[in-house]
Formats: C-alpha cells, structure tokens, sequence
C-alpha cells in the first residue's frame, strides 16, 4: 500500500532523516513510533507531499508521488497534531468546505459527508459549531475530515494527545474499525496505545530506522534471556538459587531485593513449569513465582539509549 524507499532529508550540512525504508501492507495498522526529535514529523511531511525529500521516493500502490502528485494526494487522508478546524463553522458545514476544498466528487458530498461523520461518530453533532466541541469531539471531526472519499491510507498524527482515558478509547475504537477498509499509518507517543492497536511498529531515532516488525517479532529479538522472580524468605532465596542451578547452570541469579530472587536462563533454555517443579522438590517454600516479561516500553528505551550511544541495560 504505502512504500517508502530511502528517504533522505537535508537542510544545508543537517540530516534530519536519513534513508529511511519501510513498507505499509493493505489493511494494517502501523505505528511510527520515536522520540521528541526523532525525524517522525518530517517524515510524515514528506509522506504526505508537504515536503520533499533530498532523496528516495515514496509511493501508494502504483502512484509515485513526484509523478503524480494530484493523483497520489487522492489516495490518503491526513490529521496533523494540530487537527485543521475552523471553530466558527459547524461540524458538517465544515466537512462539505473540506469536501469541496479536496477536489472530491460533488455528486457524492451529501453521501461521503454523512459516511465520514458516521465513521468518526460525530454525526449527533453535526449541528452545533465545532468552537463548542469539546477537544474529543474536535479531534474526531479533524478525523472525518481525513475520512472523506475513504481514502485507502489514513495518516495519522498524535489522534489521542490531550485526551481523556474516556476519550482515548473512542479513538482506539474508531482506529480498529478502519482496518476492514483502510491502511493506517499512526503516529503516537503512548506506547501501550501503539501496542494495543497496531499489527507493526516503525521505530526511528536520530533520523534513522531503528528497528521494525510486530510487537512480538520487536520484543522477542530484544529479550535475551527466560527471566523469573521468586519471592521468598531470605533463608527459601538461598535454596532458590541452588535449585535453579542444579536444574540450568548457565542461570544468573541476582537479588531484586531482600525478598526478592531474579533468574535469568538463557532464552534457548527457558524451564518453564520445570523451574516450579525443581523449587518444590528442593523444598523451597515461596510466596510468588513469576515470569518477568519485557514490554515495548522497555524495548523503546533500549532501542534509543543504544541509538543515543548510552547503557539503557535490559529489565
């Protein structure tokens, strides 16, 4: 659907963004993730013809963007940070201007404005003037806008900054529905967020691709080894550690705390139930036993400090 294909960007003797490539399949949502500094705007602005690049290409399907400009800006709809809204017109005025100002089909206006409404459930508003919304609301009609037609990629920029618990999860709700039809590219600094509704993850840093892949292919390449924590008395810990050895002796042990026992197996050699089997049989008597798994936070930050040239150290 979207490919982008070694992008590089320069202004003067600065790289903002270095060749950066990734692809974007139909009907997946992916997350472009990145610290403050990252690159992630400019390549967005470049993705969305704003700005072009020193360069590389970027195209959707067939459409080459510096061959077809118009024909490619027909193919995706866009909602910056900063949702572009004219607080004095109301919600579906509003979206008819945008309609018209897009070039799109007039004999189809009522039908994709009603469409785009429904889809970002704003339709119950549609009367009232979009400086009375609140920011929700103003958020999700910066989103039908980028709806309108249906274009087959949506890109997205920050939808869920400054909102609510209550309001982030219409969004995430909105965002999963566009799947059935439409390719998304998704910009956001809540990891948990980007985990909870993205199939891939584009992470960049320092203007350059980091890394790529679902949340499992990204947490799995980055964990190296089994982890557990055991909570036990001081006395239980020592028999701990002694079971976990006799059962992998290439374990490393280390305390977490004075209760607290962390193993670490080599991920090839992960026990699984055999480490609670050993532990019993050892007579070791804990209050808890688990496995300590790594998130896409941890992986993020590690990602970043070794990018940054820093010991961000594993969890």
């Amino acid at each position: 659907m979207l490919k982008v294909e070694h992008i590089t960007k320069r202004y003067h003797d600065k790289t903002v963004v270095r060749d950066i490539s990734f692809a974007l399949e139909t009907g997946h949502i992916c997350g472009f993730v990145g610290p403050n500094g990252a690159g992630k705007s400019t390549t967005m602005n470049i993705i969305t013809g704003y700005l072009q690049p020193t360069s590389g290409s970027v195209s959707i399907g067939e459409i080459d963007i510096r061959k077809k400009p118009d024909e490619y800006r027909r193919l995706f709809g866009y909602l910056p940070e900063i949702p572009p809204l004219y607080p004095d017109m109301l919600v579906e005025d509003y979206l008819r201007f945008v309609h018209e100002a897009k070039g799109l089909d007039k004999q189809k206006r009522s039908e994709q404005v009603a469409e785009a409404m429904e889809m970002a459930d704003v339709t119950h508003v549609r009367g009232r003037l979009i400086k009375n919304l609140s920011k929700g609301y103003k958020q999700r009609v910066g989103m039908a806008q980028a709806f309108l037609g249906r274009p087959p990629l949506i890109i997205l920029d920050e939808p869920t900054i400054g909102l609510d618990p209550a309001q982030i999860v219409q969004v995430r709700n909105i965002l999963l529905s566009l799947k059935e039809q439409h390719t998304v590219l998704l910009s956001s600094h809540i990891l948990s967020e980007i985990g909870e509704v993205c199939d891939e993850i584009v992470l960049i840093n320092r203007g350059e691709l980091v890394a790529a892949g679902t949340e499992k292919e990204l947490v799995s390449a980055h964990t190296d080894a089994a982890r557990y924590l055991i909570r036990a008395e001081d006395g239980m810990l020592a028999l701990a550690e002694n079971a976990a050895r006799e059962l992998c002796p290439e374990v490393r042990c280390g305390r977490a705390d004075a209760e607290t026992l962390e193993l670490a197996f080599p991920k090839e050699k992960d026990p699984g139930l055999q480490l609670t089997d050993r532990l019993i049989e050892g007579g070791v008597r804990f209050g808890e036993l688990y496995r300590k798994t790594r998130s896409l936070e941890d992986v993020f930050l590690e990602l970043v400090n070794a990018a940054d040239g820093n010991d961000g150290g594993r969890a």
